[in-house]
């Protein structure tokens, strides 16, 4: 097992980027080939972006930091789909926000660590 996969974070993004993809699948054909793209390129940056701080040693903060507008674009990808009807229910969109929002506060976590 790489030692990226042993990190909550990753493990909470993994699971977020498959439920991305999970959704969008299941998206009217509009939203699909819409925003269903950008979400799921936006879950898979995540992860990636993810892995590569884990290696990452002197680079670690600015990439955490890149890491942090990613998570917040894809926050607003989240409530612009919200907003535009494409989630079939509001539940569907909360799920992904908590998911979201789980991500972001172990980056914020994380960021402090490396920042001390």
């Amino acid at each position: 097992m790489s030692q990226h996969e042993q990190l909550a974070i990753f493990r909470a993004s993994y699971d977020f980027a498959l439920h991305i993809d999970t959704v969008v699948h299941g998206l009217s054909r509009y939203h699909k080939y819409s925003i269903g793209p950008e979400l799921r390129q936006a879950s898979r940056s995540i992860v990636r972006s993810i892995v590569r701080a884990n290696y990452a040693r002197e680079e670690r903060s600015t990439l955490l930091l890149e890491l942090r507008y990613t998570l917040e674009d894809c926050k607003v990808l989240l409530r612009l789909a919200h907003d535009s009807k494409a989630f079939r229910s509001t539940n569907q969109y909360l799920h992904c926000a908590e998911q979201l929002v789980t991500i972001m506060k172990q980056n914020e976590g994380w960021l402090k660590q490396t920042q001390k």
